[in-house]
């Protein structure tokens, strides 16, 4: 066991219900792409490593995350999973508690008046 956590298989926000992450395909034109996702943060701090680096401090018999051990000095230092997101496809239901959001004005008024 390497005793570094993987993150889940897919991008899951906060419980920030206000401003949930919706990512669109390319030829949706919609407001983010999965590039766009942003980066973790741990304690406050914006995670600034990448995996190589985990590997290389577990490597030197460190903690793979720092913050883990609660070293506040450790500023950013955690492994930022979220640049890994890297696929995005459409999903099987809508998120923010099932409701849909309209990022074009036009579909929104087709929909409303069928």
């Amino acid at each position: 066991t390497s005793g570094i956590t993987l993150p889940a298989p897919y991008y899951q926000p906060e419980e920030d219900d206000e401003r949930p992450f919706i990512c669109s395909l390319a030829q949706d034109n919609g407001i983010m792409s999965c590039n766009d996702v942003p980066a973790r943060r741990e304690g406050g701090r914006e995670c600034c490593l990448d995996k190589d680096d985990a590997l290389h401090r577990q490597a030197l018999g460190l903690s793979a995350e720092p913050l883990v051990n609660g070293s506040a000095s450790a500023m950013g230092l955690c492994v930022n999973w979220n640049q890994y997101y890297t696929r995005c496809h459409t999903g099987h239901t809508n998120p923010h508690k099932g409701a849909i959001n309209f990022d074009n004005i036009g579909y929104a008024w087709i929909v409303i008046f069928q």
